[in-house]
């Protein structure tokens, strides 16, 4: 027996401190950036043992819902609690310790969370508009240097300078005799903000890591932070976060780890990681670029190549793989000769999202580097990162030198690392991929006749004096007009003459109502002629989803951004049945049914709640029908008026034959 004296371990406060010395990641889960969860739901003695395993760092945090003990529904989000919060306030208990106790500490969960939510929406709606009229009342010197940010990356060339020059509208040789809003518009910077009342993706991706800052803080600060929101929206900054709510962490991380040192360089491995939920890159693949420090060139490769090699004209003997300064890099395709293999490659450039196949979500590369530095101190990190998936939408962040990376070997008992690692975080905007939506959405409902359509022009209107420009379906020479490509070729979409002429929609059908359960049915249809849609995936916004039950013939997994909000859920196709949704035509569909357990307290049908909020696919927002055009319930009101006017009319009709006869 041991002869420890004094108070239990959670009430002991001269406990060792956990990784000291270590440094601390900010961005995971603890930390400054995400910090941990209010202790709610349960008693006093079990918030102070929580606490005391979340100071001394024994607390685990659960990575997804747990099971209720008492309904054996997933609604259990937080960690060392046995009961959901629903059936913790109906049996009066502590969620954790299951005992009787008359006062539950904290508030509910879900208050919390809806709060925090409701109050981020309300900062992006209402800080842009302050900040416009901070700036529109700003002195001319100030909107003179907020111009100046903005003109920053646009320089003219030496013929636009003349010209300007020439200008007798021009006031001195920089700037246009307008208002700041007048160039900005024609520039395109704030076209969706100025006469029209709405903020442009980019401009909320910005304003919404802000604006967790300006509702927190004073309003010291207020005006101050009101000038930065908005010298980073209008000025040509590309920032190196972009927001997403339904994958706040989601980005592309890459990984430049240098392996060992030659006589005039270094080896290194570059590793590709998607760490998106529910967006992947699908072929042709990436395309990664950078430019270098100095005058390095890639002596060799494995595991991919560079779409280039460039002069290499001062070299005899050996020819460098490339000798560009802005070497562009792509992976090996399948079936490449083994001697240049590596692991995690030739897949093509192809990389599937974190959430469908975390293994298949990686990507990797080896070069070798000559011309470089040899040591820690003066080898030099490449600079101007981009990332083609494969076309545009990704901003890259400048390479951090990080702590270098730790390899375990295949025998699992001896461990080595890199000499020298630094990442480069890319993320993703939808803004800059296309000016145009990719998909559209429509619904129906067993209970009401309507088929609300997809909205007219969601994708663009169709061009009737270029008839070029979509494909009608019962056309005679339908194939002769489809391009056959490469099979690596990126092609623009060629869709179906539909009124919505969007390459891809996604139908949501209410089709049964039971007791106890309601019944979904979901359709993607292709509507372009020109894309095989392989591994795609559908995230769909809707409250039932934390009382999914069934899936028919989709796969399913939950998206839990915030932790106790479960109202998202990404599905995608079963491998070798239905993962590959084909071109236009009699296949060109997927189909699958969810089955939902009614709520009580939530569910109905009235007012269009049965359909999503929001529907992604493979990434990309799909447009909405508005609110005001769901299927609504029948009017009961209209049923009865019916009624009784047929109960009228047979009155009148019996008394009628009755004074006959």
């Amino acid at each position: 027996m041991g002869s420890r004296q004094g108070p239990p371990k959670h009430q002991n406060k001269f406990a060792w401190v956990p990784k000291a010395g270590v440094k601390i990641n900010e961005t995971e889960v603890g930390g400054r950036f995400r910090p941990l969860s209010e202790i709610t739901g349960v008693c006093y003695r079990c918030r102070e043992q929580i606490a005391w395993k979340r100071k001394y760092g024994k607390y685990k945090t659960l990575t997804e819902a747990t099971k209720c003990q008492k309904c054996t529904k997933r609604n259990v989000r937080q960690a060392y609690h046995k009961l959901c919060p629903g059936c913790a306030k109906e049996q009066k208990v502590c969620a954790k310790c299951c005992q009787s106790v008359d006062q539950i500490l904290g508030r509910d969960i879900y208050e919390v969370e809806a709060e925090q939510k409701l109050l981020d929406e309300v900062c992006l709606l209402i800080i842009p508009l302050l900040a416009f009229n901070t700036i529109k009342n700003a002195r001319e010197r100030d909107r003179r240097t907020l111009l100046r940010a903005m003109n920053k990356d646009n320089k003219p060339n030496k013929s636009d300078e003349e010209a300007t020059r020439s200008d007798s509208s021009k006031v001195g040789d920089v700037f246009p005799s307008t208002s700041l809003e007048e160039y900005a518009n024609k520039s395109g910077r704030v076209s969706g903000i100025i006469g029209h009342g709405s903020v442009p993706d980019h401009a909320h991706d910005d304003a919404k890591k802000m604006g967790f800052f300006l509702c927190s803080s004073s309003s010291i600060f207020f005006k101050f932070g009101i000038s930065i929101i908005f010298l980073v929206s209008f000025s040509g900054l590309t920032p190196s976060e972009a927001y997403d709510p339904l994958d706040p962490s989601g980005n592309i991380t890459v990984k430049w780890d240098i392996i060992t040192w030659t006589g005039d360089g270094y080896v290194a491995t570059v590793t590709v990681y998607n760490f998106q939920q529910y967006r992947h890159i699908q072929a042709p693949g990436w395309t990664l670029g950078w430019s270098w420090a100095k005058r390095e060139v890639i002596w060799g490769m494995n595991g991919g190549q560079t779409t280039e090699q460039g002069d290499c004209s001062k070299f005899k003997g050996t020819i460098p793989h490339c000798c560009k300064k802005t070497p562009s890099v792509v992976d090996l395709l399948p079936g490449s000769p083994y001697n240049q293999q590596i692991a995690n490659c030739c897949r093509g450039g192809v990389l599937n999202s974190w959430a469908q196949d975390p293994a298949t979500a990686v990507s990797a590369f080896q070069l070798t580097v000559g011309q470089a530095g040899t040591t820690n101190k003066t080898v030099r990190v490449p600079k101007n990162f981009t990332l083609k998936a494969p076309g545009p939408g990704y901003t890259c962040s400048p390479a951090k030198i990080v702590k270098p990376t730790r390899f375990i070997g295949t025998d699992k008992r001896r461990v080595t690392q890199a000499l020298m690692t630094w990442n480069v975080t890319c993320t993703y905007s939808q803004f800059l991929a296309q000016k145009t939506p990719t998909c559209c959405v429509s619904l129906s409902s067993f209970y009401n006749k309507t088929i609300v359509s997809c909205p007219t022009c969601s994708c663009g209107c169709r061009n009737t004096s270029q008839p070029g420009n979509c494909v009608d379906p019962k056309g005679p020479r339908i194939a002769s007009v489809i391009p056959n490509p490469g099979k690596n070729a990126y092609i623009p979409p060629l869709v179906q003459c539909t009124k919505h002429m969007c390459p891809v929609r996604i139908h949501w059908h209410v089709k049964v109502n039971y007791k106890q359960y309601w019944r979904v049915k979901v359709t993607i249809t292709n509507f372009n002629y020109n894309m095989n849609y392989s591994q795609w995936n559908l995230v769909v916004q809707h409250p039932n989803f934390d009382n999914l039950t069934q899936t028919f013939s989709f796969n399913y997994k939950p998206l839990t951004p915030y932790a106790s909000i479960n109202d998202t859920g990404i599905l995608w196709g079963i491998k070798f049945y239905n993962d590959l949704l084909m071109q236009a035509g009699p296949f060109g569909n997927v189909q699958s049914e969810l089955l939902f357990q009614k709520e009580a307290s939530a569910f109905t049908f009235e007012k269009g709640w049965a359909f999503p909020r929001r529907i992604y696919f493979n990434g990309d927002n799909c447009v909405m029908p508005p609110p005001d055009s769901y299927p609504w319930l029948p009017n009961t009101g209209s049923h009865k008026s019916v009624g009784s006017l047929f109960a009228a009319m047979a009155l009148l009709l019996i008394v009628f034959l009755h004074g006959n006869l």
